[in-house]
């Protein structure tokens, strides 16, 4: 996609802060120090309108930025680091849960995952709760340049074995821009058929029989989350690993009428 304009809108401290107009969003979330910032100026071809920090957590605001007039990145707080106070943790989570559950046009949910460490419980649990939220989403796979080519398939499988998820994974490289295209093209795609008419994005397995614990609260869920006291991980399921290009064959059949206004 040519990226025409990008305009930082707010860091929003409280919902009635949000953006209004009723454009598409697409959340970007992910523990903290994961890579959001860089990613989301290596998509939009800038080097600072998202701010980056070495400082773990700094990130505790909701950053919209309008892009082509057209479409919304939102970046959501980090989760998982500790020197965060409880408190705090717990305002993080009710914030994130309260945009995630509004009536807004949100696309799909970016969950970023940093490709050389397995899933750690906190991740495995935001996870579980977007699956339970039945929001789209696209797993996306941080700093796919700290490890070899070779090793990139080996690192998405362990990815996805952790997480049990169906939805599409995309493995990216802010630093050398491997694998953005790819994740170009699924926005794209989620914004084309917003176009046509709001889409419910089905993925291919059935999450009722993902699910072998009772579904928490969204609240407690989104708490756990954030404030490192996640509930035990799903069993990992056995999954091929299709990166990038799986998205067209996954969502190509998708149909139906859309979740939110």
């Amino acid at each position: 996609m040519k990226v025409r304009s990008a305009e930082f809108e707010i860091s929003a401290v409280r919902p009635s802060q949000w953006p209004g107009g009723g454009l598409p969003e697409f959340a970007f979330v992910g523990r903290s120090n994961v890579g959001k910032s860089s990613l989301l100026n290596a998509l939009l071809q800038r080097k600072s309108l998202a701010r980056v920090s070495a400082t773990p957590g700094k990130t505790q605001q909701m950053n919209f930025y309008r892009i082509n007039d057209a479409f919304r990145f939102v970046d959501l707080p980090g989760y998982g680091y500790a020197a965060v106070s409880k408190s705090a943790r717990g305002q993080f989570a009710r914030f994130i849960e309260t945009y995630l559950t509004a009536e807004r046009p949100l696309l799909r949910v970016m969950h970023l995952i940093d490709i050389r460490h397995e899933p750690t419980a906190l991740d495995v649990q935001m996870h579980r709760w977007l699956l339970q939220l039945e929001l789209p989403v696209c797993i996306v796979a941080t700093k796919r340049d700290k490890i070899s080519r070779g090793a990139i398939q080996k690192h998405t499988a362990r990815i996805r074995k952790a997480l049990s998820t169906p939805w599409p994974m995309v493995a990216v490289s802010a630093v050398h821009r491997d694998g953005l295209e790819d994740l170009w093209k699924v926005l794209e795609d989620d914004l084309e058929r917003w176009r046509e008419g709001p889409p419910v994005l089905e993925p291919e397995a059935d999450l009722a029989d993902m699910a072998e614990t009772p579904r928490t609260g969204r609240a407690e869920a989104a708490s756990a989350a954030v404030s490192e006291r996640p509930s035990p991980g799903p069993e990992a399921g056995e999954a091929d690993v299709r990166i990038g290009q799986e998205h067209a064959d996954k969502e190509h059949g998708a149909s139906g009428e859309g979740r939110r206004a």
